[in-house]
């Protein structure tokens, strides 16, 4: 019998499926952008449909599914495609360093005064710069 509460779990699971779709509009949406502006043509209007078009019926004509000149499809695939690598990378970073301080903060608790991160070997030390 249901009691009329949804769990924890399945909020979370029902934010992550929504906010991941919106996300991956905006990343289609950014492709066409950049797409419009490289190739000269005027930015799209933010809209789902389109996007969600470009995606599964319109690959390799991404314009019929804007309904708007975007550019040549490997100009908004490959823009699309780094958008999302850079989103990616940029997203792994601050998940690392936010990795960090949470056990930076522990480690400071337990009474460390002074942490050092393997960050700090990966170039020349800024003192010696």
């Amino acid at each position: 019998m249901a009691t009329g509460k949804s769990s924890p779990v399945s909020d979370t699971w029902l934010l992550a499926a929504v906010l991941g779709a919106g996300g991956l509009a905006m990343l289609l949406w950014i492709g066409a952008a950049g797409a419009a502006v490289l190739s000269g043509h005027p930015v799209p209007p933010v809209e789902l449909a389109p996007a969600i078009t470009a995606l599964t019926a319109h690959r390799a004509d991404p314009s019929a599914a804007w309904g708007q000149p975007v550019g040549p499809a490997w100009l908004y695939w490959t823009v699309t495609l780094t958008v999302l690598l850079l989103s990616l990378t940029a997203g792994a970073i601050l998940w690392q360093v936010a990795r960090q301080h949470e056990s930076g903060r522990a480690a400071a608790a337990d009474g460390a005064q002074v942490i050092c991160f393997q960050e700090l070997f990966y170039g020349p030390y800024f003192c010696q710069v």
